[in-house]
């Protein structure tokens, strides 16, 4: 497939989100920088989504493709094959942006030669009534990210050639964390990473989202560490860090169960 130079393929994986979905969409169609195409990947809903969205279909705004339902990693997939875009951003479908983000991202990586560029961000609830900056501590190094993925799926873009080379993992047990997964690859494989310290992504918390899934798998990621390393290096620091985070979250999820 033919590679558009500077063209940013918006990648929006969709399940069941009739509530949200015309919100991120819209905060993608409102960006500054205008050479955009917008790819929706509807991963089996049952709900209304596709009704919701066919004017926008009608219209030519966005490319919607409709797959049996196998998760994000799956969606995020097909909508990495079926762009053509130099870049490649993601937006969860209850997700949005600020207007400059597209803009000021590729800013960032024509002026730095980065990889990846991500963002802090502001949480929202489920209504959009209240906007808190979410004032994290990052850190640049590998140590850093295995000790606390601080990377929102949805505050990042990057190079097409890169992520097409290793895509998401589609296994059962990546479910949830298989965008950790990925920033963890290419840290450790020495891609370079830049961050924008402006909250130009709005996060959505809600009552929905994945938790207790999340949990389970990211501290079997953490035992695969201390196992295996990581790609790009064998190192004992890294390993013992993933054995640490390991015992931490399992001790944390224990005492779940119990208060339960």
């Amino acid at each position: 497939m033919k590679i558009i130079q500077n063209l940013v393929s918006v990648i929006i994986p969709s399940y069941n989100t009739e509530s949200y979905i015309c919100e991120p969409i819209e905060s993608v169609l409102n960006q500054s920088y205008t050479k955009i195409e917008i790819l929706i990947i509807d991963d089996g809903s049952t709900d209304n989504t596709e009704l919701i969205l066919k004017d926008y279909i009608k219209n030519n705004q966005i490319k919607y493709f409709k797959k049996q339902n196998g998760g994000p990693a799956s969606a995020r997939n097909l909508g990495i094959k079926k762009s053509t875009g130099e870049y490649i951003a993601f937006i969860d479908a209850d997700d949005m942006w600020e207007k400059n983000k597209i803009e000021r991202q590729l800013q960032i990586i024509k002026e730095t030669q980065s990889d990846l560029v991500y963002t802090s961000r502001y949480l929202i609830n489920s209504n959009n009534t209240q906007r808190t900056f979410d004032d994290f501590h990052f850190q640049e190094s590998l140590c850093g990210l295995i000790d606390n993925n601080y990377i929102i799926n949805s505050s990042v873009l990057l190079g097409k050639e890169v992520v097409s080379k290793y895509l998401f993992d589609e296994y059962t047990e990546s479910f949830a964390v298989e965008d950790y997964k990925l920033w963890l690859k290419l840290k450790s494989l020495n891609y370079k990473f830049t961050f924008i310290n402006e909250p130009l992504t709005l996060y959505r918390i809600h009552s929905k989202q994945i938790s207790h899934t999340a949990l389970k798998n990211l501290i079997k990621l953490y035992w695969n560490i201390f196992l295996y390393g990581l790609e790009g290096t064998k190192s004992f620091n890294y390993r013992a860090l993933g054995l640490y985070k390991y015992f931490r979250l399992t001790m944390y999820r224990l005492k779940l169960t119990i208060s339960k």
